[in-house]
């Protein structure tokens, strides 16, 4: 039987937040720089469009540890209202309301495919991940 004992569970919390940082950093990287108005494909991560605030989606994406459930959360921070990062992840559609051009001021539901960069992370990672636990598990 296998277990985790007590003189080791403090490395688990030094372990854990590991795996998280693994899959944060592939997120990451998965996300090439691009001039806006520049689109990635639909199924390939999405292009990290810098501007006057830097790549924001690039920027605000973390990993948290919570010591009481001993789990990882991994992904991006809330900007604002804003839904932007489940619609790229996921695909769906967003209602906008366009400052420039024709549509200016008008509310638009707009489409959007699923530029997925957060799943293709995790699966990336899965091969480290039991390496972040070695050594917090023993044989009882």
């Amino acid at each position: 039987m296998y277990g985790m004992s007590s003189a080791r569970s403090a490395s688990a919390i030094t372990s854990d937040p590991k795996a998280g940082a693994f899959v944060m950093t592939t997120g990451r990287q998965s996300m090439k720089n691009a001039p806006a108005g520049r689109y990635s494909p639909p199924g390939s991560p999405p292009f990290a469009h810098s501007g006057k605030k830097g790549a924001l989606l690039k920027r605000f994406l973390y990993f948290s540890f919570d010591p009481s459930s001993k789990s990882v959360v991994v992904g991006p921070t809330a900007l604002g209202r804003s839904t932007v990062p489940n619609v790229q992840e996921f695909g769906g559609s967003i209602t906008i309301r366009p400052r420039r051009g024709r549509n200016k001021g008008k509310t638009i539901r707009q489409k959007y495919a699923a530029r997925p960069y957060m799943g293709p992370a995790l699966e990336a990672n899965l091969d480290k991940i039991p390496e972040a636990f070695r050594g917090c598990i023993n044989a009882t």
